[in-house]
């Protein structure tokens, strides 16, 4: 072979892995689980969508009531955009489009949306705390819960020590057979704006009973602020891994929701009644007490304590 041909072989293998490796890889169209079917948006207003896809590609959203919206998908792969809304209504449909991708949200309402957000005020749900703390009527208030127009979002609780893109929940429709878990204070608020506004109504639900303010806001805010080092000090890699390592040394149970699941749950913590047990290895502690000033305990939760005494 010739040099010159040798040069142009080699000048098409080069270019051949050059258009190969500049290449972008497929994503599939995913967006958060805030945007599902059942959704309350906003009315007139220019509500933001975000999600992620194909890298420097195009994905444009359509709504049943004429409007639409495009973005431009950036080289990591998320984008976000902004959809018209009109006055208040639906059902509506919306369809996003990516290159290989589409979703077609269905059953959208068009209305008023308030985020419910708080500690365990906010967080009681319409049953109330059960088994020992449930609301006043609360068995007729969910029977009457029948509000198809009523939606709600409840952001599953999750550690997290950054900000996350997406969260667990869906969009509920208000009946009696899911409405005593709704926040009860949201859910009187939401009822009192459908009866004198005649509008659909979404609520956001994000509360956790109990966190301070801190856990709320940002760390660039707080450190801005410059009043919260000891907070701040937890978010060390170390002391995450030691935090979290912590947490997996004990078993989970599914959370309890009903008062016949109260009623029946079980700790698997039968053989601590036994007067045989062996306790040698648990801690000691000086009663009565405080239970926040027992050193002893770790996080709240269920708490045995045993005592022997010679009759």
């Amino acid at each position: 072979m010739k040099a010159t041909n040798l040069i142009h072989a080699l000048g098409i293998t080069l270019m051949g892995i050059l258009m190969f490796s500049c290449q972008t890889e497929k994503q599939p169209l995913v967006m958060g689980s805030l945007f599902s079917d059942h959704m309350v948006l906003q009315q007139q207003d220019e509500v933001a969508f975000w999600g992620t896809a194909t890298p420097n590609t195009e994905v444009s959203i359509s709504g049943s009531w004429g409007k639409t919206a495009t973005a431009k998908v950036s080289p990591t792969g998320e984008w976000k955009t902004q959809l018209e809304t009109p006055e208040a209504g639906g059902p509506f449909s919306v369809a996003i489009n990516a290159t290989d991708t589409s979703i077609t949200l269905s059953d959208v309402l068009v209305g008023e949306v308030w985020v419910a957000s708080g500690q365990s005020n906010m967080e009681m749900p319409l049953q109330g705390f059960l088994p020992n703390e449930p609301i006043d009527n609360y068995q007729q208030e969910v029977a009457n819960a029948d509000y198809p127009s009523i939606r709600f979002f409840d952001v599953a609780r999750s550690i997290s020590y950054s900000p996350k893109s997406d969260y667990a929940g869906e969009w509920k429709v208000t009946s009696p057979e899911n409405a005593h878990l709704f926040t009860a204070t949201g859910y009187f608020f939401a009822r009192k704006l459908y009866q004198e506004l005649g509008v659909p109504i979404g609520i956001i639900g994000s509360n956790w009973g109990g966190t301070p303010a801190e856990a709320w806001t940002s760390k660039e805010k707080l450190q801005e602020i410059g009043e919260f080092e000891e907070e701040l000090s937890v978010l060390n890699p170390e002391t995450i891994e030691a935090i979290e390592s912590w947490f997996d040394q004990f078993p989970k149970i599914p959370a309890v929701n009903t008062e016949e699941e109260w009623l029946t749950l079980s700790l698997n913590d039968d053989d601590y009644r036994e007067a045989g047990f062996d306790d040698s290895g648990w801690p000691m502690t000086d009663l009565p007490a405080m239970i926040e000033d027992l050193d002893c305990l770790g996080p709240d939760g269920a708490v045995w304590f045993r005592k022997s005494f010679t009759v």
